[in-house]
């Protein structure tokens, strides 16, 4: 079913909207909608690229690798634009993943699987850090704070690109003395034993980023580490929240 929707004051300001319904019967539905993803492509007039991108975005609703498929004339939804920091047209919202240019059905199937597991997620944002686009990820994290537990995994994963490390390091010290952080500290707590002393750094150092109390014993802790640059992280990262808290 291909819906042409007029934007009107009562009306969404959607182009159109695909939906598997043309595709699967109705008792499946509720099932498949849930199951998969809504891909969100955002448009614009005279966008020399947008039309075969509908094309191709309206594919992936006839293959069943998305649920819905929502088509957005920023031209006319330019509060969405502005929420959403689109910047550029043709782009693509699947779940986290923004994606902006034109792209290949092949390339979007990929970035489709990809949003629906922790380790596309992962490779989404080393590609977004390693592109510079470090503002752009902190946006997406004050809109969902939630995300900071998927940066906190990365920055313990030794494994993780520098660039990437650096970058989260930065979004980490965006949020200071912010109470999104406070539910890391369980988390921080339990990392301040690895084995590697890159990793307590990185862990003393964000427990000083929360600035909450409750951080404190855990960073007493450590204050008799094997490495001094632990220690001595931990000490900075504990007067920081008795400042704080003064």
């Amino acid at each position: 079913m291909l819906l042409l929707n007029r934007p009107t004051p009562q009306s969404r300001p959607f182009l159109c909207l695909v939906t598997a319904n043309s595709f699967y019967n109705f008792k499946n539905l509720n099932y498949f909608m849930s199951s998969l993803q809504t891909l969100e492509l955002y448009i614009a007039p005279g966008c020399p690229h947008c039309p075969n991108m509908i094309k191709i975005s309206s594919e992936l609703v006839k293959q069943g690798s998305i649920a819905k498929l929502e088509i957005i004339n920023i031209a006319v939804a330019n509060d969405l634009a502005a929420k959403f920091n689109i910047r550029s047209v043709p782009t693509f919202r699947i779940g986290e993943v923004v994606l902006t240019g034109a792209h290949t059905l092949a390339e979007l199937k990929a970035w489709i699987d990809k949003s629906s597991s922790e380790a596309g997620l992962v490779d989404y944002y080393n590609q977004e850090f390693d592109q510079g686009e470090l503002d752009k990820v902190i946006q997406q994290v004050e809109k969902k704070p939630e995300l900071l537990k998927l940066l906190l995994s990365m920055l313990l994963d030794l494994g993780t690109p520098l660039t990437s490390r650096i970058a989260i390091s930065a979004i980490f010290e965006h949020f200071q003395n912010n109470e999104s952080l406070f539910s890391l500290i369980p988390v921080l707590c339990e990392n301040l034993s690895d084995k590697n002393e890159s990793v307590r750094i990185d862990v003393a150092h964000v427990l000083g980023l929360t600035g909450s109390l409750s951080a404190i014993p855990c960073l007493e802790k450590v204050l008799a580490d094997d490495f001094e640059d632990v220690r001595e992280t931990a000490r900075e990262a504990i007067d920081s929240i008795r400042h704080i808290n003064h």
